[in-house]
């Protein structure tokens, strides 16, 4: 009798959480077409499995090519949210750089000369926080130092390799890149990564109207802050991968998702509470070409990953302030935890 109770408990948890879903669903669907962006993957990890996902609208328009959970896009500044554990797993757990050390011993072009590890990974200076790609990009030069490779063979070996199918190492793959990065790679992988390149979503530029027209952007190579291609499933997988300590240690993880003195970030994060959530989270953003966004809430064990072949999950939003709150997606996501 005790087993059928709970069988039947169960039942009603998993009835009543897809009924959540599929109004969950529903308003993001109508958020996306406010927004015209084309298309759209959406996926949410809870305790380490995708337990929904979706693809909204066109991956491309002409041929119309529909978005799944494996199309692959330009996530942007989510780069950043993967280097810093690359950072961190191979610099500062390593042993090799404490996360007070000057950051120009390991990257010696680097501009500031006092500035630190954390600082760089949380966007701070002597005069405060200033959201900053470029200051960021020093961090890739941090890690071929502490690995003795390429940051981007560091990403494949240490990442895409681990964690990730649909993934590629930005424009370093593609012939004529001049990226030392196709020295390092065998044929067969150089081939696997363009044909991924092949299939990703074709960024778009929406006008006030909501037409959208095929942008010119074109993928870069990989750096701190830049390049990566992964899909919607990838970033689940390395998500829960993350969240079960496979890459960074779990006290090193700690202190990446505390904020850091003025700043609004953490190591390589945005850190906020929202509705007495503590929520980790970042985005990305290629102006008139892609959006990103992921959203972490340790406590409920649950993230949300959102990709867009337009920039209209994150341009009209002034999320580098730091609150996550002024876009309506991830408002709607906060209502789904309640």
């Amino acid at each position: 009798a005790t087993v059928l109770v709970a069988v039947f408990a169960l039942g009603q948890q998993t009835a009543a959480q897809s009924l959540t879903f599929s109004l969950f669903e529903r308003y993001l669907g109508a958020l996306r077409d406010q927004a015209g962006i084309p298309g759209m993957a959406a996926a949410i990890v809870q305790n380490g499995d995708i337990v929904w996902d979706r693809g909204f609208g066109l991956a491309k328009i002409d041929g119309a090519i529909p978005v799944t959970r494996n199309t692959p896009f330009a996530v942007n500044d989510l780069t950043q949210t993967v280097a810093s554990s690359l950072v961190l797993r191979r610099c500062v757990d390593s042993g090799n750089a404490l996360l007070d050390d000057l950051l120009i011993r390991w990257s010696p072009t680097f501009p500031d000369r006092t500035a630190t590890f954390r600082q760089v990974l949380s966007h701070t200076s002597a005069s405060g926080f200033a959201y900053s790609r470029t200051r960021f990009s020093g961090l890739g030069r941090a890690v071929e130092e502490c690995t003795g490779s390429p940051f981007a063979i560091t990403m494949v070996q240490e990442v895409l390799d681990r964690f990730m199918e649909d993934a590629v190492p930005g424009a370093d793959v593609l012939p004529g890149s001049g990226s030392e990065v196709r020295l390092l790679i065998s044929t067969q992988k150089l081939n696997s990564y363009i044909a991924t390149l092949q299939r990703i979503a074709v960024p778009y530029r929406v006008d006030a109207n909501r037409r959208a027209t095929a942008s010119d952007y074109r993928v870069p190579l990989l750096g701190a802050t830049d390049g990566l291609v992964a899909s919607a499933n990838d970033l689940a997988r390395l998500d829960a991968a993350l969240d079960a300590g496979a890459i960074v240690r779990r006290a090193t993880l700690d202190e990446a998702w505390k904020r850091q003195g003025v700043s609004p970030m953490g190591l390589g994060w945005f850190v906020q509470v929202v509705g007495g959530h503590q929520v980790k989270w970042h985005f990305g953003q290629a102006s008139g070409a892609y959006s990103s966004l992921i959203i972490k809430v340790p406590a409920e064990h649950t993230t949300l990953i959102l990709l867009a072949n337009s920039d209209g999950l994150s341009a009209p939003f002034p999320l580098a302030n730091g609150d996550v709150t002024v876009s309506p997606f991830a408002r709607i996501f906060f209502s789904l935890l309640g």
